[in-house]
């Protein structure tokens, strides 16, 4: 069943509960990391650095590739666009 929230600050707040297990201070880093407005790749790199996937060194080369995965995929340009089909951040310019 998909929740929808009414904000995209009450979405942060519903993953900031789900995800209490990560530290406020990386929480916010991680939410800076989504590009979108929405915030719609949130909850996917949260479940990435919950799995070690996604270091800190990280953060910044993230950003970049979600930005350029996000331009095709709003122009139809990929095929896969289910970004919870990709488990590693690489795997995002392939």
């Amino acid at each position: 069943m998909v929740k929808l929230f009414e904000s995209v600050e009450d979405r942060i707040n519903a993953l900031a509960v789900k995800f209490n297990m990560i530290n406020d201070d990386d929480f916010s880093a991680i939410v800076d990391v989504d590009p979108t407005k929405n915030k719609i790749y949130l909850q996917w790199l949260l479940n990435l650095r919950v799995k070690n996937k996604l270091p800190d060194e990280d953060f910044e080369k993230t950003f970049a590739l979600l930005e350029k995965f996000e331009i095709p995929k709003v122009r139809n340009l990929i095929r896969n666009k289910d970004i919870n089909s990709y488990n590693l951040i690489d795997k995002l310019i392939e």
